[in-house]
């Protein structure tokens, strides 16, 4: 699956006309973006990884993709909102409105469900659960972490400091990008202009 995104990702550039550019990733995209530094790394300028899914535990990855697999039906919108608002008490209103405008939508069975196939997020988990790499030492790498989230273990942010990777710390739980969205864009910025 990861080897697959990988090649999309390529066959895109190659589409566009880029012969390198700079990656940026999130959770289970970051892991696709690692592994892209990887398997050609001139392709990639500077990479950033935000709290990257990768070297998740089996049993964790494994009772996640059930849980996916197992896909929650609402009677109405308030009902997944307040599902929603409980699973995650730190998003802003306005990030739960756009979840609920942008990924839930009707069934045939007048049932609302949050807008994924169950099916690729269970694979997803089982590519998250794969031995971690680090990115390789010719691809400049910011990787940041949120705090609040147990995504990036000490072991692996261990590893990458070792390797060269620059690590920033942000007060967050997973979703950084819409819990602390001016404090992630100040850090890949400075990054990316370096």
């Amino acid at each position: 699956m990861t080897q697959q995104h990988v090649a999309d990702v390529v066959a895109t550039m190659d589409v566009r006309g880029l012969q390198q550019v700079d990656v940026l990733g999130f959770s289970f995209g970051a892991a696709v973006s690692l592994h892209l530094a990887r398997q050609a790394p001139e392709r990639v300028r500077r990479l950033v990884l935000l709290d990257p899914a990768v070297g998740l535990g089996v049993d964790g990855a494994a009772k996640s993709a059930s849980k996916a697999l197992a896909a929650p039906s609402f009677l109405d919108p308030a009902e997944a909102r307040a599902t929603y608002v409980e699973s995650w008490p730190s998003a802003s209103q306005d990030g739960v409105d756009q979840e609920i405008a942008h990924y839930l939508v009707q069934g045939e069975d007048k049932r609302w469900r949050w807008r994924f196939n169950p099916e690729s997020i269970a694979a997803a988990y089982a590519e998250m659960a794969r031995p971690p790499s680090i990115p390789p030492s010719s691809v400049p790498t910011l990787l940041v972490r949120a705090t609040q989230s147990n995504v990036v273990h000490p072991e692996y942010l261990a590893v990458c400091r070792t390797a060269g990777v620059e690590v920033a710390d942000v007060d967050s739980g997973h979703q950084l990008l819409m819990e602390r969205p001016a404090e992630t864009g100040v850090l890949v910025r400075k990054f990316l202009d370096a």
